[in-house]
């Protein structure tokens, strides 16, 4: 099992406790509202059966569609909420790579994203103080063009910003998933509640 796989099963078992947990606590909501029409219902039907019986009819169906809609709002956020951490730590679990994992995937996005033509290369702090030994050699084999680091760190907290010109592209872990939310958030919905 890869190292996505186990926090992919990870934040399955998280979301499916989290996901069991609030709709325990919707149920209970649902039977407190249900208990308070129910009581409001009999008090209007001693008054007169046939309007309390339309009385306590229509109370009750209002007060189950208040709770449908209320748990499924519920359900709904806590959905929201677990597909927005599981891309925040997927992010930060590709942040925190080790070295020579981050930087191959680092060659293989330089790859995909460089043009044909000079430019430099930014990186954070924290990554051109861990940059291997190898890596300019290894960067002259996968960029297209000829691409010189800075040694100006950039304001970002991972993945690289290619600058031709006075064109920059953000190519950041943080900017890749902010581009690709989309297609992510699909695919964690689809992994964790399918």
């Amino acid at each position: 099992m890869t190292g996505l796989d186990k926090i992919i099963a990870e934040i399955k078992s998280d979301s499916e406790s989290l996901c069991s947990s609030i709709n325990n606590t919707a149920q209970l909501r649902c039977e407190d509202i249900l208990k308070e029409a129910q009581s409001q219902a009999l008090r209007i039907k001693s008054d007169g059966e046939i309007k309390a019986k339309k009385i306590y009819d229509d109370i009750i169906c209002r007060a189950k569609s208040s709770a449908e809609l209320e748990h499924r709002s519920i359900m709904l956020q806590a959905k929201q909420d677990i597909i927005a951490q599981s891309l925040e730590n997927a992010r930060h679990y590709f942040c925190n790579l080790p070295a020579h994992e981050y930087f191959e995937l680092i060659l293989k996005m330089i790859a995909k994203h460089s043009e044909n033509s000079d430019g430099v290369i930014r990186f954070c702090k924290s990554d051109l103080e861990r940059l291997p030994s190898d890596f300019e050699k290894n960067l002259k084999d996968y960029a297209k063009g000829n691409l010189l680091i800075s040694k100006e760190p950039a304001p970002i907290d991972g993945g690289f910003i290619l600058v031709y010109d006075m064109v920059e592209v953000n190519c950041s872990f943080a900017s890749v998933f902010m581009a690709e939310s989309e297609l992510f958030s699909d695919e964690i919905s689809r992994a964790l509640f399918s």
